[in-house]
């Protein structure tokens, strides 16, 4: 069974291959989209990462390229992470 992927940007479990940009696009998120009250004055620190959501991703993805799949990557792909990396200066996360 094949499936193929449409998405924008990467799915999600691609960053778990690096564990400290999966840590960065969590805490990103959680400070910017969903704007969790305990990040509003906190900056981005490898070490307060959750090693059980690092190894819960690793393991999804251990899992999920174990599935063949046809994945369609454009420019945007990418650009996606750029954007991010220039945010993450103008908001003072590094």
């Amino acid at each position: 069974m094949k499936r193929e992927s449409r998405i924008p940007g990467r799915p999600l479990f691609h960053y778990f291959q690096f564990p400290e940009l999966a840590a960065f696009k969590f805490f990103f998120w959680e400070k910017t989209l969903f704007e969790f009250p305990q990040h509003e004055d906190k900056r981005f620190r490898i070490d307060d990462t959750d090693q059980e959501i690092i190894d819960l991703g690793q393991k999804i993805l251990r899992s999920s390229i174990t599935i063949p799949t046809i994945e369609i990557w454009n420019e945007d792909t990418f650009n996606n992470l750029f954007t991010i990396e220039e945010s993450k200066n103008r908001l003072g996360l590094t």
